[in-house]
C-alpha cells in the first residue's frame, strides 16, 4: 500500500521493516498511523484486491482497533471504513482475534513513573493523554530529564497547545547524584518494574477452567485434544448454529436434522452422546475405559472425569483417550454422512476408536505394576510394550 500512495503513514515501530500486515488462517490484520489519508489508502486498497480477486472483506466481521487517535479523526476515520470499533488493546497486543480485516491506530506507552531524588513523580495521566506525540527532537518521551531544565518544565510547543494541563504541572527537585530507577505504580501500590508485574496489572482475568486436565494432558492426541476444547466451549458449526444465520436452512429438514439419526436438531448436546447412533458407540467403547457406569451424555461424562482430574494413573490416562477419541471420530462421521454421503455402522466406529487408542498406549511407557499389566492385557498389550521396568 505504501508503494500505491504516498499519503500512507506505517504504524508506530513498523517503518523500518515495512510492516503492514500479518496473516493468521483466514484472519488479516492491517497496520497503520491512526490518520485520515493512511485509512483512505487502506480502503482504496482493498477496492483494488475487490476488483482483481473478487473477494470482498466483510464488514459485519471486519474491526478497527484504535489507541491515542484524537476523537474527531477517529470518526472520520469509522465513516470511512465504516467498520465496527473495537475495544483497546493494551501494550499494542491483541485482546482478541475474531475479525478480517483490523486496523490500529497509534501505539499504547504504559505507565512510566521516575525516580527524581527523593521523590516520586508520576507521569501516568499525562502519559496516557499524549503518548501519541513525539518530542521535537523526534524520539519519545523516556526521563523526566527530557523535559526538564534550569527548574523548570520545557514541553514541547504541541503538547502545551494539546495540553493546557502541562503549564500547571507542579515543580520537582532532580537529585543528579541519584541515578533514575523505573517504577510500576499498580493502583496504590508502588513496585519495581519488571515485565512480568506489569503483564500482571494489564492482562485480562477470567475465571479458572476446570476442565482444561480433561482436554490437555501429557500424551493427549492434539486433534483429539483441539476438538473436545472447541465441543467443551460450544464452538463446533453444528446445524443448531447455522441455521440462525442461514433462514432457508430450516426449510430443509435434512439441514436441520442430525444426518447420523435424523430424529433430533443436530447440537453439541444432541451429538455428545444423546443421539441413538452416538449412544451405541458410547456403549460400545465406554467398557473398556472403565466408564461403564457412565451415562451417554457429556455433562455427565465431564463430571465423572472431573472427579478424576488429578489422578496420573494409567486408567484415568486411557478414559480421557477415548472419550477425546470418541468425540474426534462421532464428529468425522458426521460431516462424512453430510458432505460425502459416506456411512459406517456403529461397530465400526467403535472398532476404530478403540484401535487408535491402542496405538496411542503402545508409545506409552507405564510403571510396570500388577494393575497396569492388568489393564494393558486387556487392551491386548502384552509382553515389554507400554511397560517400563525402571531400568
Amino acid at each position: 500500500m505504501s508503494r500505491l500512495d504516498a499519503s500512507f503513514r506505517f504504524h508506530n515501530k513498523c517503518e523500518k521493516q515495512k510492516i503492514i500486515n500479518l496473516c493468521f488462517a483466514d484472519d488479516l490484520f492491517l497496520f497503520a498511523k491512526g490518520e485520515v489519508h493512511s485509512a483512505r489508502c487502506i480502503m482504496e486498497s482493498l477496492t483494488k484486491f475487490t476488483k482483481m480477486s473478487g473477494l470482498v472483506p466483510s464488514i459485519q466481521k471486519s474491526t478497527a482497533f484504535f489507541c491515542n487517535v484524537p476523537t474527531f479523526v477517529k470518526s472520520v476515520i469509522l465513516e470511512l471504513m465504516t467498520f465496527v470499533e473495537g475495544s483497546p488493546c493494551g501494550l499494542s497486543g491483541l485482546s482478541r482475534i475474531s475479525s478480517r480485516v483490523e486496523v490500529f491506530g497509534s501505539v499504547v506507552f504504559q505507565l512510566i513513573v521516575v525516580r527524581a531524588g527523593e521523590r516520586f513523580y508520576s507521569l501516568d495521566r499525562v502519559l496516557d493523554s499524549i503518548s501519541g506525540l513525539e518530542l521535537a527532537t523526534g524520539g519519545p518521551l523516556l526521563l523526566v530529564s527530557d523535559v526538564w531544565a534550569d527548574g523548570g518544565w520545557r514541553w514541547p510547543l504541541a503538547w502545551r497547545d494539546s495540553f493546557p494541563v502541562l503549564i500547571h504541572a507542579s515543580s520537582i527537585i532532580i537529585n543528579n547524584y541519584t541515578t533514575d530507577r523505573f517504577l510500576w505504580k499498580d493502583g496504590d501500590i508502588l513496585s519495581h518494574y519488571s515485565l512480568a508485574l506489569a503483564w500482571e496489572s494489564i492482562r485480562s482475568r477470567e475465571p479458572e477452567i476446570q476442565w482444561v486436565s480433561i482436554v490437555w494432558f501429557t500424551h493427549c492426541i492434539p486433534k483429539h485434544a483441539f476438538l473436545l476444547w472447541l465441543i467443551m466451549r460450544r464452538k463446533l458449526l453444528t446445524q443448531d448454529k447455522i441455521i440462525q444465520w442461514d433462514f432457508e436452512r430450516r426449510k430443509n429438514m435434512n439441514m436441520t436434522c442430525c444426518p447420523l439419526c435424523y430424529s433430533d436438531y443436530d447440537s453439541h448436546q444432541h451429538l455428545f452422546f444423546e443421539c441413538p447412533f452416538s449412544m451405541q458407540v458410547w456403549y460400545g467403547v465406554r467398557g473398556k475405559a472403565g466408564m461403564s457406569n457412565v451415562d451417554p451424555k457429556i455433562s455427565a461424562i465431564v463430571e465423572w472425569l472431573l472427579l478424576r482430574s488429578k489422578s496420573k494413573s494409567a486408567g484415568c490416562l486411557i478414559s480421557k483417550l477415548v472419550v477425546a477419541a470418541s468425540t474426534y471420530v462421532i464428529w468425522q462421521e458426521r460431516n462424512d454422512r453430510l458432505f460425502k454421503n459416506q456411512t459406517r455402522p456403529p461397530d465400526i466406529i467403535c472398532n476404530e476408536i478403540l484401535q487408535t487408542v491402542r496405538y496411542k498406549l503402545l508409545g506409552v511407557k507405564f510403571k510396570d505394576t500388577a494393575s497396569v499389566r492388568r489393564l494393558l492385557d486387556d487392551w491386548d498389550i502384552r509382553g515389554d510394550d507400554g511397560r517400563d521396568n525402571g531400568d
